[in-house]
C-alpha cells in the first residue's frame, strides 16, 4: 500500500494498492489502483515512501542565496568568464 502525501490531491490520505513499481531517470515511480479513478501514477516522493518532509520550511534568506548561486553560475558559463572572474580574484 502507498499513502498519498502530497496535499493538494484529491487521493490525499487515501491508501492505494501498489499494482506494480518502475524505475526511472527522475526516480521510482509507483503505479496504483484508485477505485474509480482506475489506475493513477504517483512518483515516489508524493507518498509515504519517499524522502521525509525538510525539518523546517523554505526561507526568503535561502532563496536569495540560491539565486546569488545561480546568478554566479549563468557568469561563469559565459565563454571567457574564467579570465575575467580570476583576474577579479587576482586584483583584490
Amino acid at each position: 500500500m502507498a499513502h498519498r502525501e502530497d496535499p493538494f490531491h484529491p487521493l490525499v490520505g487515501r491508501q492505494l494498492p501498489i499494482l506494480f513499481a518502475r524505475r526511472r531517470a527522475t526516480g521510482r515511480i509507483y503505479i496504483c489502483e484508485a477505485g474509480a479513478l482506475g489506475t493513477v501514477t504517483l512518483p515516489e516522493e508524493f507518498t509515504d515512501r519517499g524522502l521525509p518532509p525538510a525539518a523546517r520550511p523554505l526561507t526568503a534568506e535561502a532563496l536569495a542565496e540560491l539565486a546569488t548561486i545561480s546568478t554566479l553560475k549563468r557568469k561563469l558559463d559565459r565563454p571567457g568568464a574564467e579570465v575575467v572572474m580570476l583576474c577579479s580574484l587576482l586584483s583584490k
